[in-house]
């Protein structure tokens, strides 16, 4: 039930057709961009990435995002003090 809901959501809201599925093995930071890539070979390309993984408000950073925990350049969900910003490109990485 909450699936179907969190799928109807994200078409009513535009964003179904950007969605990926897929493990996250790698992330990189070059000119001004993250590049996150999947197990699969796919990678998709944002202004800022979001981590949304952890348990009960503790943030948790997988390897191989881990070289990126103690930086202001990425940012985890449960550590954010503003709201993401109105424009630009996001990639938010959740555990599902």
């Amino acid at each position: 039930m909450f699936n179907q809901h969190s799928l109807d959501t994200m078409e009513s809201v535009g964003v179904s057709e950007c969605w990926r599925q897929g493990t996250v093995n790698g992330i990189s930071r070059a000119d001004d961009l993250w590049q996150v890539t999947t197990s699969d070979g796919q990678s998709v390309q944002g202004e800022r990435v979001v981590l949304a993984m952890g348990v009960n408000q503790k943030p948790r950073y997988p390897d191989w995002a881990s070289k990126f925990e103690s930086t202001e350049l990425l940012s985890h969900v449960f550590e954010m003090g503003e709201s993401l910003p109105h424009e630009g490109e996001v990639v938010v990485v959740g555990g599902g």
